[in-house]
């Protein structure tokens, strides 16, 4: 069984990194930027053909990798209750890591628009920046505003919901007197996990100054 599960895992590692791409198809294809800035330009508060296409890509992006990233952190959870020792190290860091895939994209499939933002350029946002420091609100930047919103108030659910996984764990493992790497792994996340969660809460009740400082090239 032990063997299997390893297995499995390794399957799913590959899988994590061909498959999504392979299933959400079209998309990623260097449009984004033109098809940004033509709906930018449009001031609509609907997203243009073009770039709705492109959002869709990425929304079924996301979803595919968390739902691996997913899987992958059930099997080594199952693995992890059959092994001991330092057997438990790769585990618990292998799952960690999964754990946190499956938070991050998450995110991005509650609001794959938002998740776009960082792969735009300075001059793809000189725009909205412009407009958000005036404090212009068109409809096309509410929109903007919207979807960083809904970004960072998913990953307050996901981390808080990791962070508490987390804690349980490290009980858990230090009960069944782990050794120390994995413990001290699962500390480290649960802690990132509680200051991501706490970080994302502020910027969900004032987004608009993390907005900015976004698209002022600070993500």
């Amino acid at each position: 069984m032990r063997k299997s599960l390893t297995f499995l895992s390794a399957t799913l590692v590959v899988a994590f990194v061909v498959v999504p791409g392979w299933v959400a198809g079209r998309g990623a294809d260097g449009s984004l930027r033109p098809a940004f800035v033509a709906w930018w330009r449009s001031g609509s508060g609907a997203l243009s053909p073009e770039l709705t296409r492109i959002v869709d890509h990425w929304f079924r992006y996301h979803v595919v990798k968390g739902l691996i990233a997913a899987l992958l952190l059930v099997v080594l959870i199952v693995l992890g209750t059959r092994v001991a020792g330092w057997a438990l190290v790769p585990v618990v860091a292998l799952g960690s890591l999964a754990l946190v895939s499956v938070m991050a994209n998450l995110q991005g499939a509650v609001a794959p628009f938002a998740s776009l933002f960082p792969l735009l350029s300075a001059d793809d946002l000189r725009g909205p920046a412009a407009a958000l420091r005036a404090g212009t609100r068109s409809p096309a930047l509410r929109v903007m505003i919207d979807d960083y919103t809904a970004y960072h108030a998913a990953m307050v659910g996901a981390a808080g919901l990791v962070a508490v996984a987390l804690v349980v764990a490290v009980v858990v493992l230090v009960r069944r007197r782990a050794p120390w790497p994995a413990v001290a792994v699962a500390a480290l996340v649960a802690t990132g996990a509680l200051v991501l969660t706490v970080a994302n809460v502020t910027t969900t009740l004032d987004p608009e100054p993390g907005l900015l400082g976004l698209l002022d090239g600070g993500w």
